[in-house]
């Protein structure tokens, strides 16, 4: 039987052509092998030099893009030895792209030194979070309960989410567009953790938090960049975001979430004139043209 190299004349290299080829070390190629992600096109059994051809070549180029995208050795291997096993990759990559896309759209953001926002549609997951939920009267007081959430968390052993933030759901975003803004208003912070199968009744009592599932989905999005001092900071940028959903005749589900960007922690760190955070509400439909 014709083989591909044979029908398609292909060249062999040696292995010091392909580490160049590739970027990889003798021993990460030898790893590669004993792993079966990489199969020598010809392995000669008295001396043991082996033989590649541009296709090996590919096959390790496609696993440095895979790991630098952070896919697992494990992952990688399904995808070479079976291909129905593709989708995961696919499902992984896409939740990469949409981290990727908000990253870049927040950092864009802050470039600019001005008072500004953009609009968007945005996926996010569902997530488990560590949640409390009170009463506050302006963002000083919703930083310092944040504080304490993510302090209680930390007690409780919970493992924090590296690539989903802080954030807050917020039910009365829409009625403080108007009104007096020292009116008290009701939010619920969110800490973004593991999942994993403990649930409020494992928990100690003295706690001023609770383990909720918040479920993710379509949204559509407000990204601000500025300033929070004015005690009426909140309004008109409410103002802007249900302008926006009217505008564009949105249908939103459930409450606003306000979704801290550049707080690590707590934002408690961060000038209040270079604040970056983000207002997000699911919607259950979209424009025609709606992306």
């Amino acid at each position: 039987m014709i083989t591909e190299v044979e029908k398609l004349h292909l060249e062999v290299f040696s292995m010091g052509e392909v580490m160049n080829a590739t970027g990889l070390s003798r021993t990460a190629l030898i790893k590669l092998e004993k792993a079966g992600i990489l199969k020598p096109y010809h392995v000669d059994k008295r001396t043991g030099y082996r033989s590649y051809t541009i296709i090996e070549i590919s096959n390790v180029i496609q696993y440095r893009l895979f790991r630098e995208m952070n896919i697992s050795q494990d992952e990688i291997l399904d995808y070479f030895s079976n291909r129905d096993h593709l989708i995961r990759i696919i499902e992984k990559m896409k939740v990469k792209k949409n981290l990727m896309q908000r990253a870049i759209e927040e950092l864009e953001l802050r470039l600019g030194t001005d008072e500004e926002c953009s609009f968007s549609f945005i996926d996010i997951p569902d997530l488990r979070c560590y949640c409390g939920k009170s009463e506050f009267t302006d963002p000083g007081e919703i930083e310092k309960y944040t504080a304490k959430i993510v302090e209680e968390a930390v007690r409780l052993g919970f493992t924090r989410l590296s690539y989903e933030p802080l954030f807050s759901m917020r039910w009365d975003t829409q009625i403080k567009t108007a009104g007096n803004p020292d009116d008290p208003y009701e939010a619920m912070v969110c800490v973004p953790i593991e999942k994993d199968f403990v649930s409020d009744k494992d928990l100690p009592g003295n706690r001023i938090g609770h383990i909720e599932t918040i479920c993710g989905g379509r949204v559509f999005s407000l990204l601000y960049h500025g300033g929070y001092k004015a005690p009426d900071y909140f309004n008109p940028i409410f103002r802007k975001f249900w302008d926006e959903i009217k505008k564009r005749k949105l249908r939103t589900v459930g409450p606003v979430r306000g979704i801290g960007i550049v707080c690590g922690a707590t934002g408690l760190d961060i000038d209040p004139d270079d604040y970056v955070f983000r207002f997000a509400v699911l919607v259950d439909h979209l424009p025609q043209n709606g992306r």
